[in-house]
């Protein structure tokens, strides 16, 4: 058995339960939330997978990427201040569903290094990513 079938099949199961809680915690939110503020806050998960990126896998951002999500984390917050549906549960479980997302995000990144036998090269500023 290849390294990586052995690996892809104990991985799935972390995976699968992420994407459920992604989902199911969209739907709880929509339940209270409107669509429109569940998009704007949707952008919280870039922020925090940005993070993770950071924190995780050390991962490096030039500072137009930060403030553009500096900017959005922003509009968010501006966004929620004039929201008339205004629910403390349903914004609970959009910020659940913020950080399902973004640990789905994370846990999947880690799973795909794992199955290609290694992690994915690090960039930094001088790499054709950022040109």
């Amino acid at each position: 058995m290849h390294k990586g079938d052995a690996c892809a099949r104990v991985c799935r199961f972390p995976v699968n339960l992420l994407f459920v809680s992604m989902i199911g915690s969209s739907f709880y939110a929509l339940k209270a939330v409107g669509v429109g503020m569940v998009t704007v806050w949707k952008n919280l998960s870039n922020f925090v997978t940005a993070l993770g990126d950071v924190f995780l896998f050390g991962k490096v951002y030039p500072w137009p990427v930060w403030g553009t999500l500096f900017m959005m984390l922003g509009s968010a917050v501006v966004g929620a201040s004039t929201d008339s549906r205004f629910s403390w549960h349903g914004y609970g479980w959009q910020l659940a569903n913020c950080l399902f997302t973004s640990a789905y995000a994370l846990y999947l990144r880690s799973v795909m290094d794992k199955v290609r036998g290694g992690s994915a090269p690090r960039r930094g500023r001088g790499d054709a990513a950022h040109s």
